[in-house]
């Protein structure tokens, strides 16, 4: 049952945590392009197209795969 707060009702999320492991793949690795120097709409771009890929969970790769990929695609 939502709990009401300030006349609001609030419900818990409730997110997968492969979700959950699929978003912060995705922040982790934004955040590294970022600090190699990339521009925030590239790094966007890169996320949009690995999201894109036809291959099953390719945010669940290892981090160092999905910097190589992005890379890649950016240069």
């Amino acid at each position: 049952m939502p709990a009401a707060i300030g006349g609001l009702a609030l419900e818990a999320s409730h997110v997968a945590p492969e979700q959950t492991r699929d978003d912060d793949a995705r922040k982790h690795l934004r955040a590294a392009l970022l600090t190699l120097g990339f521009r925030g709409v590239e790094a966007d771009r890169a996320l949009l197209v690995i999201d894109r890929k036809e291959c099953d969970e390719p945010w669940r790769r290892p981090i160092e795969t999905l910097v190589r990929e992005a890379l890649g695609i950016l240069t």
